[in-house]
């Protein structure tokens, strides 16, 4: 599988399958509570780690590439912050 394709199976099966569907309704139920959101910021990060590497291996245009790497870009920064403060909990 070229890296381009493997990186946008992975952004799509973390964001849909992981991240919505099965921690989605774990943060819900247990919305109070660190880990649950530790968790989920685990299965974002390879989400939106994946969006980056697509960006940037795809054979897309720059403006394209550039606008998926800096979708990708918040997310995984939030969750940087999110693996600090764990470690202070």
């Amino acid at each position: 599988m070229a890296p381009d394709r493997g990186a946008a199976a992975l952004t799509g099966y973390y964001a849909l399958i992981v991240v919505i569907l099965l921690h989605g309704r774990v943060v819900l139920r247990n919305y109070a509570e660190s880990g649950a959101y530790s968790g989920l910021a685990e299965q974002l990060a390879i989400a939106a780690g994946g969006l980056i590497g697509y960006a940037a291996t795809a054979s897309i245009d720059a403006a394209r590439a550039a606008r998926l790497a800096h979708i990708g870009q918040p997310p995984f920064g939030v969750c940087a912050l999110l693996f600090g403060a764990a470690h202070f909990l």
